[in-house]
């Protein structure tokens, strides 16, 4: 559990303990960080990423503590999945897909 100290002595707890976290794109950079950081805080991680040798190192730097899920987040899949949850107290999407196309073809939904 880690402490925050403000001024004058007050503190704050930082932890996470017992949430539930997902992170897409967990495989590198910024959302791996972010796996890591929420992992370190106490929480139950599942990582996202389309990458198994990502999630494989991933899961390494986190002593196989944090649940990875490879697939695409724009899949029927991954939707079905996230159904089965029971709970999601944190959400950090780092993920993105794009459908290039002229600016003026662009639909709202």
């Amino acid at each position: 559990m880690r402490e925050k100290r403000f001024k004058k002595g007050l503190s704050m707890e930082l932890s996470l303990s017992g949430k539930q976290a997902m992170v897409t794109g967990a495989g590198r950079g910024i959302g791996k960080a972010c796996a890591l950081a929420l992992a370190r805080a106490g929480a139950r991680v599942s990582g996202v990423s389309r990458t198994q040798s990502d999630l494989d190192e991933l899961k390494a730097e986190t002593a196989g503590i944090l649940e990875t899920w490879c697939c695409d987040v724009g899949s029927s899949d991954f939707l079905a999945r996230i159904d089965q949850l029971p709970m999601l107290d944190v959400l950090v999407n780092t993920a993105g897909t794009t459908r290039p196309q002229p600016f003026v073809d662009v639909d709202i939904d």
